[in-house]
């Protein structure tokens, strides 16, 4: 900590790394973090980040220059680089090229959202981009950004990482990251199964750049508790979808805000790595039957992107809504910006009710 920020939250390293305010970082989501829920984040003092991963180049492109027309406070851009699609000799590059260019046109129409993520050798396409508009911040959601690092770093562009046990958060450390988005088992989406608190606390120890606490994080008490274990700031996913600029359909923030935090699941049968969505009959029709379950991404293919179908659709019965814990803490949907100055306030009381002030 280094003295006392906005909000009466201590301003951390963090802040000065990133050239922010307040040590919120909502997460990018690839369904619902677009420009306006960005520039709403950036704009109160945290960092908003696009969920670029489903975005081709041209799409990225565009929503970069939109935030940047929205506000000039730095922002960054969440992209994919698992190495089943990153890595040329991983002998799944070659099956997942296949079944791509196997689909049909009906079927490529009927999951956009899907083909950019999967489609091997896209990512080089995106981090083009971003060197290109020279984004701020860069994060990688998933796998590692290593070789790209370089040109990165050369581009003025901080680079953080996303690690679900400390073996991972140690590895991105040694290929250079700027900081490491420690993402615990209580998080939405593609999880680890390390619970949310120890993760934090062991990474906190076992590196020397900035650790980010992620899943489990949704009000100003979780954010009190994930700086008092030496945390620097917070990655937040699910409890910035139901804010009025998240681009997610209205049916999936009302779900939200009704469900509770035993309402979710994780399951391999979206996409083939563990993910933890809101229940219903479609992810329960799997139990039972995890052996037909393909590995990632294809699986993902098989079961034409449901992953997005919630968040894109508003289909909650066939479609799958990914939702950390959190949701039992969401009581309604506001703006993000007033989300942010809410956590932060709450997060500054918790702290000093906790040191007797």
């Amino acid at each position: 900590m280094t003295g006392t920020g906005e909000r009466g939250l201590p301003r951390t390293p963090l802040c000065d790394l990133l050239n922010i305010d307040i040590p919120i970082l909502q997460a990018g989501m690839g369904m619902g973090a677009r420009a306006e829920l960005v520039a709403a984040v950036s704009g109160a003092g945290g960092l908003g980040v696009l969920g670029g991963g489903p975005l081709p180049a041209e799409a990225l492109r565009e929503q970069i220059e939109r935030v940047r027309a929205l506000t000039d406070r730095p922002f960054g851009v969440d992209l994919l680089f698992p190495p089943q699609l990153t890595v040329a000799d991983n002998p799944a590059v070659a099956a997942v090229h296949d079944a791509v260019t196997r689909m049909t046109p009906e079927q490529r129409a009927g999951m956009p959202e899907l083909e950019a993520i999967v489609t091997p050798g896209h990512v080089e396409t995106q981090v083009a981009v971003c060197l290109e508009q020279g984004v701020p911040v860069l994060v990688s959601g998933l796998g590692s950004p290593g070789p790209w690092l370089d040109d990165l770093h050369a581009a003025g562009t901080t680079v953080l990482s996303i690690a679900g046990s400390v073996r991972h958060a140690r590895r991105h450390v040694d290929d250079g990251v700027d900081a490491v988005i420690a993402s615990g088992a209580d998080g939405g989406g593609h999880v680890g199964s390390i619970g949310s608190l120890s993760l934090w606390r062991a990474c906190v120890d076992a590196v020397d750049v900035p650790v980010v606490a992620g899943g489990g994080i949704g009000d100003g008490r979780t954010l009190a508790a994930a700086l008092v274990l030496g945390c620097q700031g917070a990655w937040i996913g699910t409890r910035f979808l139901a804010t009025t600029e998240a681009d997610c359909h209205d049916a999936a923030k009302e779900a939200l805000v009704t469900a509770s935090t035993d309402d979710t699941v994780v399951s391999r049968a979206i996409s083939g790595k563990p993910m933890r969505v809101l229940r219903n009959a479609y992810v329960d029709s799997w139990r039972g039957r995890e052996a037909d379950i393909a590995p990632f991404p294809l699986q993902a293919l098989a079961t034409e992107g449901r992953g997005a179908w919630a968040a894109t659709r508003g289909d909650l019965v066939e479609g799958v809504l990914p939702a950390g814990n959190v949701v039992g803490l969401i009581e309604g949907v506001c703006s993000a910006g007033d989300l942010v100055r809410q956590i932060a306030a709450e997060a500054a009381m918790a702290l000093g009710a906790a040191a007797g002030r």
